[in-house]
């Protein structure tokens, strides 16, 4: 499915501005906040603003198109619904997790509207397990990291 055939199953007003964005998730894995997003867009389209950016990650994240990962005080954002994520606890990189994201069990908890179960699993990272184990450094790698 390409992108815009995503935005329109969603009823997302096609723009330039918008495709772009979610490409931009789509092929860039690496959870980008909103600024990177922006400083390599704007190198593509020089008249999207900071702003547009910000305003079409809202509305994706409110239709449920992406995701926001909520990591110290910043949020990360992945195009990808189908799995969880590591948050490194020794080099604060953000990884993929091949561990689908637990389903809502209960619409209503303590008066409260549950709309997302967001998992985000804190540990230590392969690259970090690595050097703490004394591996050779060309063992180590890197992959999905924000």
């Amino acid at each position: 499915m390409t992108p815009k055939d995503v935005l329109k199953i969603k009823n997302i007003r096609l723009t330039i501005q918008k495709v772009n964005v979610y490409e931009y998730l789509r092929t860039h894995r690496n959870h980008p906040d909103a600024e990177q997003i922006y400083t390599d867009l704007s190198k593509m389209l020089p008249t999207i603003s900071r702003a547009t950016v910000y305003n079409v990650l809202k509305e994706f994240v409110e239709k449920h198109i992406i995701i926001a990962i909520a990591v110290e005080h910043k949020l990360h954002y992945d195009a990808y619904l189908d799995h969880s994520h590591l948050l490194c606890e020794k080099c604060n990189k953000l990884y993929d997790l091949n561990i689908p994201p637990g389903k809502i069990e209960e619409k209503e908890v303590d008066g409260h509207t549950v709309r997302l179960k967001c998992e985000l699993y804190k540990g230590v990272c392969k690259n970090c397990k690595a050097k703490i184990d004394g591996k050779p450094k060309e063992e180590i790698f890197s992959e999905n990291s924000v």
